[in-house]
Parts: structure tokens; C-alpha cells; sequence
């Protein structure tokens, strides 16, 4: 029997693919990656519930860890400890907190940072609050709002230390993001000043041309676990992970049929400097209330109110949408360094041309013309629509 051409046999199964592909018989792919619905491989099954409970707990035990309290030096050193443990160099950036309130003592917030490397030097930024509100009453511990995002973070970061992705990940985990309640009236209720720190420290040093994408991480442990669909997220990044969590069996948590919701978070501080590829997992409810932020900040956030099972939903989702991410982000790069064919001579100017003289053909060519800091890269180009009303802007 004669072979078939190669040619040939790549056409033959292309079209059994279609065809299989039409009756529903093929596993989706996604990037280059499988379908995921037979349940987590790789990094996410690699993440452990047990540990991300146990570093959840342990957060909690040191006390509140409200903005210059002990428990927060407390909650820093742990955290400062376990990444270190992983081989990862962290950085403390500090940052002042001045009361308009006249006797009142200077605050230091301090966000923590540090950077498990890929073979791609472009960054993915996992961040997550490891602070909790400021409260006279009672002492607040900040279970859910405050320290849930920073175990499962702190749990993921074991993972991808032991196991890189292809991208860098910068990883965050920032104070001051809870309601300070000292001060005036409006210094009690300011907020995510750890995420405003950080994102004007980017801005500032330029850094956010070579970040590819920002996950924000908050209030991820409770027991009724409802992923809000962001409005101000990146649109094609969070259906990503919307439709990874589907794959997983995890549907009812990050429901795809939601409305759009607005949930505070200090994604928001990132959008508002310029960094419009975000996207949050945020849980705005506690418990099954029927009104948003009913219990925020309240003695309910307590660990009876949370569930290991949601650290690890999160843990899961969070890491098989990396990879989906990496692979889609590898395939525009890879198109983007498709050798461009030599420059072909200018074509004479049609008569329009010549009529529109000097100045206006000149302004024609001002988006070829733009300079590294006005042109967006080719990913930045299509990655930046929202569910707003258009691309991402500031808070409203």
C-alpha cells in the first residue's frame, strides 16, 4: 500500500477534526491546553488547601494587623519567612500615612514584593491585601476581607516556585488596604492606599509597558463563595478564568450567567494609574446575604464563616488560567516576531494625496510615527476592553 503525501494526511485530519468537532465528540482546547474538566493536573493540582488553611489560620492568630499594629509586623515577618523558605529574595516598600488630624502619629504601611522568574521576562502580578480594618469596638481579625487572598497567594507562590511558569510573576502582598479607622472622619474610611502605593511606584518607574497582566485576590474564603464578575476587569482575561472554573466543575462560584458587579478592591488603584489589564476574584458578600457588604468589616468575618474548600476552588481556578494565560500570551509574541518583509518602495501619491498637501498627509502617519511610550505593543492593543461602556478607565 502506497503512503499518503504528508500533505495530504495533514488535510484528512483536519477534517476528521471537523467533523468530530461538529458532533461534539473533541475535548475543547483552549491555547494549546486541554480541557479541564476531568479535573485539575498540573499546578493546580498541586495546590494545597491544607497549607493555604493552615497559613490562613496563622495569619489570624497574630491578632488585628491593622496598619502600624504589632500583629502586622507580626503577619509581614510570617509572610517574609514562608517566601523566603521557597528561595525567593523579598522587598519590603514602605510608605508614610499622614493624618490631616492634628496630634495624630505617622503610619508606615509596607507592601511586600517579590518575583519568581520565567523564561519571559514580561510580568504577571498576583496581588492580595494581608491587612485588616481598623475597629475600637472589637478586634477585628480580617478572616475572609484581608487574609484569605494572601494565604491562597502565599499557596500559589509554592507552587510556581517549585514549578515556573513561562512569564515572570511578581507577586504583592500589600497593606493598607483595609479602612484605617484613625484620624478625621475621612482619614477612618481611606483605603486601599497599599495598591494606590504600588501602582504609583509603577507608573512612575515605568514598569507597566512590561506587565502583562494584574490578578487581585480578596475575600476568597467564604463558605457561600461568589465570585463577582468585575465589570472593570479585562474583559477576554476574565472570561478566561470564568471558563477555566467551568471546566473544573466549579460553575456555581464563578457563574458565568451573573450580572456585572462593581466590587471595591485595590484592582481599582491599578486602573486608575494606567494599568488597564486587570482583573479581580472577589467575593463582594459575606455569607448568602441578599445585600452586598452587609457584614464588611463586621465580627462576622470569622474563620467559622469560612471554608477550606474555597481556598482551594480559588488555588485551582487561579493556576490552570495562568497557564491558559501563558499559552495565549506565547502565541501573540510569537506572531509579533514574525519576521516583517522587506520595505517595499513608496507608492506615488494619488491625486487626493497631492491636493492634501505636506501637513495633512503627514498627520495620516502620526499612529506609525508614535514613538515606545505613545504606540501600545501589539497584546496592549486588543486587551484592553471592559464591561463599562468601553476601555478601562477610572473609579467612578
Amino acid at each position: 500500500m502506497r503512503p499518503i503525501p504528508v500533505a495530504l494526511s495533514m488535510l484528512l485530519s483536519a477534517l476528521a477534526l471537523a467533523v468530530a468537532a461538529c458532533s461534539g465528540n473533541v475535548p475543547r482546547q483552549y491555547d494549546g491546553v486541554e480541557d479541564a474538566s476531568n479535573g485539575p493536573g498540573g499546578r493546580a493540582g498541586a495546590f494545597s488547601a491544607e497549607r493555604a488553611w493552615a497559613d490562613l489560620q496563622w495569619l489570624i492568630s497574630v491578632g488585628p494587623r491593622a496598619v502600624g499594629t504589632e500583629g502586622s509586623e507580626k503577619a509581614r515577618a510570617y509572610l517574609e519567612e514562608q517566601l523566603e523558605g521557597m528561595g525567593l529574595d523579598v522587598q519590603r516598600r514602605p510608605s508614610e500615612i499622614r493624618f490631616d488630624t492634628e496630634g495624630m502619629e505617622v503610619l508606615t504601611l509596607v507592601n511586600l514584593e517579590t518575583e519568581i522568574p520565567g523564561e519571559n521576562s514580561d510580568e504577571i502580578v498576583l496581588a492580595a491585601p494581608y491587612d485588616s480594618a481598623y475597629r475600637e469596638s472589637f478586634q477585628y481579625l480580617g478572616v475572609n476581607d484581608g487574609a484569605s487572598g494572601a494565604a491562597v497567594l502565599l499557596e500559589i507562590a509554592r507552587v510556581l516556585a517549585a514549578d515556573p511558569l513561562p512569564y515572570s510573576i511578581r507577586l504583592l502582598f500589600l497593606d493598607g488596604e483595609a479602612p484605617l479607622g484613625r484620624g478625621s472622619p475621612e482619614d477612618r474610611e481611606a483605603r486601599f492606599l497599599g495598591s494606590t502605593a504600588a501602582a504609583s511606584q509603577m507608573e512612575s518607574e515605568r514598569e507597566f509597558r512590561g506587565l502583562r497582566l494584574l490578578v487581585l485576590l480578596n475575600r476568597v474564603s467564604d463558605a457561600d463563595l461568589r465570585i463577582a464578575r468585575d465589570r472593570f476587569s479585562q474583559r477576554t482575561y476574565r472570561d478566561i478564568f470564568w471558563e477555566t472554573a467551568a471546566d473544573l466543575g466549579h460553575g456555581d462560584v464563578f457563574e458565568p450567567s451573573d450580572r456585572f458587579e462593581a466590587p471595591p478592591g485595590g484592582h481599582r488603584s491599578f486602573i486608575d494609574h494606567g494599568m488597564r489589564r486587570v482583573v479581580a476574584i472577589v467575593d463582594p458578600i459575606l455569607g448568602a446575604a441578599d445585600v452586598p457588604d452587609a457584614a464588611e468589616f463586621s465580627e462576622d468575618d470569622t474563620l467559622d464563616h469560612s471554608s477550606m474548600q474555597s481556598l482551594e476552588v480559588v488555588g485551582e481556578v487561579v493556576l490552570a488560567s495562568l497557564e491558559r494565560i501563558c499559552a495565549r500570551l506565547n502565541k501573540i509574541d510569537r506572531f509579533s516576531e514574525v519576521p516583517v518583509p522587506e520595505e517595499l518602495p513608496a507608492p506615488e501619491a494619488t491625486a487626493d494625496e497631492a491636493a492634501a498637501g505636506p501637513d495633512e498627509a503627514a498627520s495620516n502617519s502620526d499612529a506609525e510615527d508614535a514613538g515606545p511610550d505613545q504606540a501600545p505593543s501589539g497584546s496592549d492593543a486588543e486587551e484592553v476592553e471592559t464591561d463599562d461602556g468601553g476601555a478601562a478607565g477610572g473609579t467612578p
